[in-house]
């Protein structure tokens, strides 16, 4: 789950007669021009316009050619720096696979005293931000942020607050923002959900499920992976077909599922019904639902059938040469194995 991003911005004609260097940020490409451009901003005064600022500091904190360590030092050095202006560099640092970063820079935004006034969007990254990062203390604090200055009934800081607790299986306290949510979407619902699966309270689980209205592919999808994961393959095979019936069209990983499951109960005739229901419906087959249909054909012994998935299939990760070279091993085509091996 992300934090929504701002629109694509174009500067109104009578900002960029005063300040001329934003019409240049348009075209700015490479980090030697952006420098250009901001050093033009300084000697014309844009730079200590907050709205022209925030401009100049989105460039390269949002591109491949940005340098955020540069940026982040242009922030700190705003005078009167607003909470929009920190979101945009807080946007940049929680997209990292590492947002430590990030919380290092909401922190130094705090001290230093730059940021006086953190909004909803402020608290959600920094939030998704400790959830990625793992790190419950700093969840916690954000969270006592949020009440204290009226943010804590915000959609998207609850749906974060709700992920984070969940993630350490803090589920009451997950369900206590959940149930403060007055107007819960598909998304705070999905996080719900998960939770549940992922403590192994199914029941809650399946609860919250069919009370969503207008379930959508994701909350199916959530659903049958988490009665997989948690053994319930009957039930989740007995999802899926529930699912067919409401016209739901299923998504790749359900697929993934559905042929893992049937591999699990031996369900052979209800592979080979997905495989041809797929054909019908030119459902383009990726690696990872060719490899679940192969590791489902070599478990039932359908050795031809994999063979003919196999020969299919376009492109092939290690994943499905592995599949089909074990496969064939157990059940003794030996020598295919070794042949496909090499």
């Amino acid at each position: 789950m992300a934090v929504p991003s701002p629109p694509p911005w174009a500067p109104p004609h009578e900002l960029v007669s005063r300040h001329p260097a934003l019409h240049h940020l348009l075209f700015c490409n490479s980090m030697p021009h952006f420098l250009q451009i901001h050093a033009l901003s300084i000697t014309t005064g844009s730079a200590s316009d907050n709205l022209a600022a925030s401009r100049i500091l989105s460039n390269p904190a949002l591109s491949p050619s940005g340098s955020l360590p540069y940026i982040r030092r242009l922030f700190l050095t705003t005078h009167k720096a607003e909470a929009f202006m920190a979101n945009i560099l807080l946007r940049a640092y929680a997209s990292l696979p590492n947002t430590i970063p990030a919380l290092s820079f909401f922190v130094e935004s705090l001290e230093s005293s730059r940021l006086h006034h953190p909004d909803a969007t402020t608290l959600a990254l920094i939030l998704k931000a400790s959830a990625d990062a793992g790190d419950l203390s700093f969840g916690k604090m954000v969270h006592a942020m949020a009440l204290k200055l009226a943010q804590a009934s915000d959609v998207s800081v609850q749906n974060f607050l709700v992920r984070i607790y969940a993630s350490f299986r803090l589920i009451e306290s997950a369900k206590l923002v959940f149930d403060s949510i007055s107007n819960s979407n598909d998304a705070s619902r999905n996080i719900m959900l998960g939770a549940y699966l992922k403590c192994g309270l199914l029941d809650d689980a399946r609860q919250v499920f069919d009370d969503m209205p207008g379930k959508g592919v994701i909350s199916w999808s959530v659903m049958i992976n988490g009665l997989f994961q948690n053994n319930r393959f009957s039930e989740a095979l007995e999802l899926f077909n529930k699912m067919l019936m409401e016209k739901m069209e299923p998504n790749e990983s359900i697929y993934v599922n559905v042929f893992s499951i049937c591999a699990h109960l031996g369900a052979i005739e209800q592979g080979r019904w997905v495989d041809n229901y797929l054909l019908k419906k030119d459902f383009t087959v990726t690696v990872r639902i060719g490899t679940a249909m192969i590791d489902m054909y070599l478990r039932c012994s359908c050795v031809e059938n994999a063979l003919n998935v196999f020969d299919l299939m376009q492109e092939k990760n290690s994943m499905t040469w592995s599949a089909m070279i074990t496969g064939l091993a157990i059940n003794c085509r030996g020598e295919d194995s070794l042949k496909l091996f090499q």
